[in-house]
């Protein structure tokens, strides 16, 4: 079952005993020892099956549902290409009701979670979107690398440019073709300065392939660093505003100063963030919606509102739908319910902000007892030989009771932003499942269609832990916050990339006997690097030329950055151009 990897990899290696008659490249050679499930097509179909059984790379590539066992243990039983596409069509809808579910729980509480908490703590769109959602986006791949600790220096480099590339290409570039706007220049200019410095100083310490303890440690400091110079930015945009205004009072009435009113609308843009109505650009009055009823005492319709809270199918949404929303309502609604169930709604723009307060008594356990169960190792867990699911009811069941004696039904306690934390701590968690299970499905499609293992690996491993951003980012542009989107794709890399490059090279200079480590680019890390430079600074440079108007043009600009990375770094990896920077020298096997 085997023969094929040893005969290609032994070739180009010389670990076979023959004679390479071919340079080696390094990517090539890792997918081909690596990645056991390209090899399955080339056996016979009564073999194909024990092989995934045994390659543990398939059994890796999988999540939840082993889609790949599925195809190869059952479906190709009947040894018929039909059968086959027939199968490859019901992972595609499957891929399609995933997308849906996704973009209903960014849409229904994760958007919402994320505007509240920001509103309650008085930030700008700006300042929102480069702290919390820019580490709401990049919490769930740093968890992620930070379990693999261990893991290879060169695909952690790539993985890392490849995430910033998706970021600056898809995602603001779909920003700005969703809701064009008005980018103020002296924040944009900083941003782009902060992760351009980020990048050169990765490319300076990595250009002897070797990392020391003194290196590691400014990476630390690169968004510490950008979050006080956000901070002293807001601060000082809020005392220029105050300066404004205070001029143009100062002119006679019925006199205009269009340069200062100007400014003064630029400045107010980047204040304290405005709760948009729903599906509407307009200011919603937080006030009017804070309290859904006039309750008599603390539980009134108590059960009332709880059973109100839980229905997956609003009546509104309902009446308003045409058929095939109608149908999408229904297919959701499964998702939507278990969502209600252990994920807090908090939402300026529904009754009492979101609260239920049966629900939400609820929440305090469900949506710990659903992390605890996905998480194998924390279940497994124990103190003193009881149970983690023990603490977790003493201390849930006190908590419970606090919320009961302190809240009402008619209006939200004031503790209601520790429940914004909460929703957006399960909303992490769901969106990187949903991803996870995404990339499944996409890798079997692939694979059952015979696709490159090259571009499966080029393109999934950055969309898995890209498309939950996307969503998000996309969402947030749609209803309004396009300023937040479009901070968060600075914010992300530059909260992330320190985190995982500092943490992963300060374990290998810990781990290494010189105190010096070596690490890695990879052949394709010099090209990827450029590409990334190139897609955050050409836009600045079209960004001044369009005197700050985030046109449509700009977006559709960066969106084509995108396929042209794809396309160049495919041609790479086949050794139709060479990656830049990349020298084969160092792998070439002397004849005798």
């Amino acid at each position: 079952m085997e023969v094929n990897r040893p005969l290609i990899y032994g070739a180009l290696t010389g670990s076979n005993g023959s004679r390479p008659y071919y340079e080696p490249h390094a990517i090539f050679i890792k997918f081909v020892k690596y990645d056991g499930c390209s090899a399955t097509y080339d056996l016979p179909y009564s073999e194909r099956c024990q092989h995934i059984t045994k390659d543990g790379y398939c059994q890796d590539s999988m999540q939840y549902i082993n889609y790949i066992k599925i195809l190869y243990c059952f479906i190709e039983k009947a040894e018929s290409p039909a059968v086959d596409w027939i199968y490859i069509g019901v992972l595609f809808f499957l891929v399609f009701y995933l997308l849906q579910v996704m973009g209903l729980l960014i849409g229904s509480f994760f958007i919402s979670a994320i505007n509240y908490f920001a509103k309650r703590l008085r930030l700008s769109q700006s300042l929102a979107g480069a702290t919390i959602l820019a580490v709401a986006n990049s919490l769930a791949g740093i968890y992620t690398s930070l379990l693999h600790i261990k893991g290879s220096t060169t695909d952690l480099f790539n993985g890392s440019h490849a995430s910033a590339i998706f970021t600056h290409s898809l995602v603001a570039g779909a920003v700005l073709v969703i809701r064009p706007f008005h980018i103020y220049r002296p924040i944009y200019i900083r941003d782009a300065l902060f992760l351009l410095t980020l990048l050169a100083y990765i490319e300076y310490i990595l250009k002897d392939d070797r990392i020391e303890m003194l290196e590691c440690i400014p990476l630390f400091l690169f968004y510490i660093v950008f979050l006080i110079t956000v901070t002293i930015d807001t601060i000082i945009i809020k005392r220029l505003s105050k300066d404004v205004r205070r001029k143009l009072k100062m002119l006679q009435a019925g006199e205009t100063n269009e340069k200062l009113e100007k400014e003064l609308e630029e400045l107010q843009e980047e204040g304290v963030m405005e709760i948009l109505m729903k599906d509407t650009v307009s200011v919603l009055d937080i006030e009017t919606t804070r309290s859904g009823f006039v309750a008599e005492h603390a539980n009134s319709r108590l059960f009332q509102q709880f059973l109100s809270s839980i229905n997956p199918v609003p009546r509104d949404d309902w009446r308003e739908a045409s058929c095939f929303q109608r149908f999408l309502l229904v297919i959701r609604a499964p998702f939507f319910l278990f969502f209600l169930l252990i994920c807090p709604r908090v939402d300026y723009n529904l009754p009492n902000h979101g609260w239920s307060k049966l629900l939400n008594m609820l929440h305090v356990i469900t949506g710990p007892f659903f992390f605890i169960s996905i998480h194998k190792q924390i279940a497994d867990w124990s103190l003193f030989g009881v149970s983690i699911y023990f603490y977790l009811v003493a201390i849930s069941v006190p908590i419970m009771i606090i919320v009961y004696f302190t809240s009402r039904t008619d209006s939200p306690p004031v503790y209601h932003l520790i429940y914004a934390v909460h929703a957006i701590w399960i909303c992490m968690v769901l969106i990187r499942m949903m991803a996870s299970e995404t990339s499944s499905l996409t890798y079997t499609i692939g694979m059952a269609s015979q696709m490159s293992p090259t571009f499966i690996m080029v393109t999934l491993t950055t969309w898995e832990g890209g498309i939950g951003s996307l969503i998000a980012n996309v969402a947030l542009a749609y209803r309004g916050y396009q300023r937040m989107s479009f901070a968060a794709c600075f914010g992300s890399p530059l909260f992330s990339m320190p985190v995982t490059f500092g943490a992963r090279y300060l374990y290998r200079v810990l781990t290494s006997e010189s105190g010096v480590a070596k690490v890695g680019q990879g052949p394709l890390g010099s090209t990827i690097h450029v590409i990334l430079f190139t897609i955050i600074f050409f836009p600045l440079m079209g960004n001044l030329v369009a005197r700050d108007k985030g046109r449509k043009s700009l977006g559709v600009y960066r969106l084509l950055f995108y396929p042209i990375f794809l396309l160049f770094a495919l041609l790479a990896e086949f050794e139709i151009i060479h990656g830049h920077g990349t020298d084969h020298t160092d792998q070439r096997v002397k004849l005798n």
